[in-house]
């Protein structure tokens, strides 16, 4: 095991049960991704502390880029309009070619996912090494002084 940034790379067979059924969905979400213009496919799930169950979806691009949604805000968004507000863990599967480091939630996803948990687990995995290595880190980790209107009451 390796530790950067407040994250750790963990061997995929040593997470617990629920964070390999994160990581899976994240897997199987990535390919229904809608990329045509980047080709970069990205899924994501996530696990909820007022819920059971896991929401999950993928990147989808449009023409006009602006207009495109990250794949974990789309997994997110999912169970929201569903009444959940409490995130848990969110799993990320993407990969750019040639590179080594993991591909991590955007800054417009990581303030999005604060949002709903200030305590959420976040697992990062590439498709090419799924049950091989995965780094694990948090929320707290990637947006260390995260934004919410609440803390202005």
């Amino acid at each position: 095991m390796s530790n950067t940034n407040g994250s750790t790379v963990v061997p995929y067979r040593y997470l617990g049960e629920k964070a390999q059924l994160l990581i899976n969905a994240a897997f199987s979400a990535r390919k229904h991704a809608y990329c045509p213009f980047s080709k970069f496919a990205v899924g994501a799930a996530v696990s909820w502390c007022d819920s059971e169950g896991i929401d999950y979806g993928s990147n989808v691009e449009s023409s006009s880029y602006g207009n495109s949604i990250c794949a974990e805000r789309t997994a997110a968004t999912k169970g929201i309009t569903e009444g959940k507000r409490r995130l848990e863990a969110v799993a990320v599967v993407a990969e750019m070619p040639d590179r080594e480091e993991f591909v991590s939630p955007c800054g417009i996803c990581r303030q999005f996912l604060f949002e709903f948990g200030d305590k959420v687990d976040i697992f990062l995995a590439k498709p090419s090494s799924l049950h091989e290595k995965v780094l694990v880190t948090s929320i707290d980790s990637l947006l260390p002084l995260g934004f919410r209107l609440n803390k202005l009451n």
